[in-house]
């Protein structure tokens, strides 16, 4: 028999899991909100930082279609590269 990746589950046992569940308190779920509220604000602040990049690669690009200047391109260039390492955890070519 192929191997599927999926394993057997003893019914007895998961019944007894979830018998034994017990509903969280008031505290555990105020420290739930918090961690939560906390994610959100990181990825808001990540969000931010990524649109800010996004307009100034626009900005450069905007830039040299109008005077084919190609600093303009390759500061984009390093801007893409670094939001590449920073955002998306793609190694950097260096």
């Amino acid at each position: 028999m192929p191997e599927t990746g999926l394993r057997i589950v003893d019914l007895e046992d998961l019944m007894k899991n979830l018998t034994d569940f017990e509903e969280p308190n008031e505290s555990e779920y105020l420290k739930l909100a918090n961690d939560c509220k906390n994610r959100i604000e990181q990825k808001n602040e990540i969000i931010a930082e990524m649109q800010k990049k996004f307009i100034m690669i626009y900005t450069f690009i905007t830039r040299y279609m109008e005077t084919d200047d190609t600093p303009f391109i390759e500061e984009a260039k390093l801007l893409i590269d670094d939001a590449l390492v920073n955002f998306l955890n793609i190694q950097s070519k260096d």
